[in-house]
């Protein structure tokens, strides 16, 4: 679910780039103590894709990592990995995004994006691709100061919403388009081992609204923005020591857009520091 155009190969993507952007984390958590997850994505029950996560966050600053490989009927057909990486600092509980690569190999062609924020906070992307001029104008005709990538509007919904997760709008800039993800509370729940994945313990459903804004084609804008695809996440709470109480993504699921078949992404391991997450969570399946 790292595939953020949602084509009929890629639809899964967007939701996975929310999971794994702020992971779970279901025990206290020390500054500077890294995370480490792996999620197993499935349509229709088949695993399609693995995604690995790396979380290192303090009072001042965070790192995020994120890889993903097809597998199974999707790797033979239409073999693809994507790596993401993003940088960023805190002051006073504000996300300053200083860094975003995106890379993207599918059928032995690779692309990449590099975004660095400028003094004045305004993001500026290079990119090994070329693109048609009237999608670059229109992304610089909605580039605002400050918005962020994707994995940092990601830890702004859950790792740092203090004590209201998945309760707005955030526009965000991957180098080559500017969407929208609104988050909305749906209900509490909670995670057992008959629900699958390691994560056990209460949690927070939420429905995320991808719309499209810039540097997509005129088709897919109207087509989006009229029928935006949605999906659920579930955030845990969790205490930690210097942070607060923060909200984490334990599972994704939806629909494909076109298809209507179901796609679920759980972890199929998750480590604090080398440890289970919590006493009741395991390590890995």
């Amino acid at each position: 679910m790292t595939l953020e155009h949602f084509t009929q190969s890629h639809r899964i993507g967007l939701a996975a780039t929310a999971l794994v952007a702020v992971m779970a984390i279901s025990a206290p958590v020390h500054a500077g103590e890294v995370v480490d997850m792996r999620y197993a994505v499935e349509i229709a029950g088949t695993r399609v894709m693995d995604l690995d996560y790396r979380l290192d966050l303090d009072k001042t600053a965070y790192q995020t990592t994120l890889n993903a490989q097809s597998r199974g009927v999707l790797d033979m057909f239409s073999s693809l990995g994507l790596d993401m990486k993003g940088e960023g600092r805190i002051n006073a509980g504000v996300l300053t995004p200083q860094s975003f690569v995106w890379g993207k190999s599918r059928k032995g062609k690779d692309k990449e994006i590099k975004v660095t924020w400028r003094a004045d906070r305004m993001p500026v992307a290079n990119r090994s691709f070329a693109m048609k001029n009237y999608r670059i104008k229109a992304i610089d005709d909605h580039l605002s100061r400050g918005m962020p990538d994707p994995l940092t509007a990601l830890l702004k919904q859950g790792v740092l919403a203090g004590a209201k997760p998945c309760g707005g709008t955030e526009r965000v800039f991957n180098g080559a388009e500017v969407y929208d993800l609104t988050f909305a509370f749906d209900k509490p729940d909670s995670f057992s081992a008959k629900d699958g994945g390691v994560y056990r313990g209460p949690a927070v459903k939420c429905l995320v609204t991808y719309r499209p804004v810039a540097g997509v084609s005129a088709d897919k804008l109207q087509r989006q923005q009229a029928d935006p695809p949605k999906f659920n996440i579930w955030l845990a709470p969790v205490a930690t020591h210097d942070m607060g109480t923060i909200y984490v993504p334990v599972a994704v699921a939806g629909k494909l857009n076109g298809t209507g078949a179901v796609f679920t992404a759980l972890a199929s391991h998750a480590t604090l520091a080398g440890a289970p997450l919590n006493a009741q969570s395991l390590a890995s399946q």
